[in-house]
């Protein structure tokens, strides 16, 4: 994998409401983020950048890949979306702020994106998007950048 200068951090991303579970980019036919069962496969590697991109899918040597989806707050339902990042019509909709083992909070929206229970969910988790509650989430990987 190439690392971008604009890489902040990468890997499975998980809540510490549910921490055996990961973010995912589910059913390739909705285009909803979920959370399922931590495996380390590229439909739950995740790359998170200075500028705000949280993507979702395979990591490698273009900055877009074709499987490779931005999770998105559009404002108006609950559950986050995943779109491909350049066909976003309001580029605020894809960025995020996340510190680790911090919220992960739509800069559009100002929403957290969080795990919820819920008996008609897969594995009786959701994710959502709603006001922030202080959930806490983590990315595997940190890369530190040089000072320059």
């Amino acid at each position: 994998m190439r690392i971008y200068n604009n890489t902040i951090t990468y890997g499975e991303v998980r809540n510490s409401k549910a921490s055996g579970y990961c973010l995912d980019q589910g059913s390739e036919d909705d285009d909803k983020a979920i959370l399922y069962p931590c495996h380390g496969m590229s439909s739950q590697l995740a790359r998170y950048s200075t500028e705000g991109l949280l993507q979702l899918g395979p990591l490698g040597s273009t900055t877009f890949l074709p499987d490779t989806k931005c999770l998105i707050d559009d404002g108006r339902g609950r559950t986050p979306s995943l779109k491909k990042c350049d066909s976003v019509s309001r580029v605020s909709q894809r960025l995020w702020d996340f510190t680790q083992n911090g919220p992960i909070i739509s800069r559009d929206t100002g929403r957290c994106m969080e795990v919820e229970m819920s008996k008609d969910a897969n594995f009786g988790l959701r994710l959502v998007v709603q006001r922030c509650s202080g959930q806490k989430w983590m990315i595997r990987n940190w890369i530190k950048h040089p000072k320059h």
